[in-house]
This record gives structure tokens, sequence and C-alpha cells, in this order.
């Protein structure tokens, strides 16, 4: 038998660990693009292609920057 009421708590406490370990999972992620693109960056063989590629690692990090600022606010 559990306490009435209990039965929510539980719920919304899994739904926080998984979104918690979501936003995790995808700023580990965000984070390896960022790093992938910065150094094909370096292989780029112009300096247009470079700067593309660059640009690309940029809007990478900051979407690892968004999910870390999720993550923590969550604590």
């Amino acid at each position: 038998p559990t306490e009435r009421g209990a039965v929510p708590y539980l719920v919304e406490t899994a739904r926080e660990e998984a979104t918690i370990d979501l936003l995790g999972v995808l700023a580990y992620d965000e984070l390896q693009a960022f790093e992938r693109l910065s150094l094909d960056a370096v292989l780029s063989p112009d300096l247009a292609g470079r700067e593309a590629v660059t640009e690309m690692a940029i809007g990478e990090y900051g979407h690892y920057k968004i999910l870390v600022e999720g993550l923590r606010a969550r604590g």
C-alpha cells in the first residue's frame, strides 16, 4: 500500500530524473559535435570552408551552453 499522492510524486521524480539524463546526453553530444567540427575546420582546404565549418561549430557550442544552463537550473 502506498500513501495517497505518493504515486504522482514518484512519477514526477522519475520524469525529472529522465529529463536530467536526456539533457546530459544531449549536452555531451553537442560538445562532441563542437569538437569534431572544430577539428574539421582546421582541415578545410580554403578560408571560406574554414569559416563555414567554424560557424557550424559555434552553433553547436551555443546549443551545448543552452543545455548546460538547463541542467544547472535543475540543480
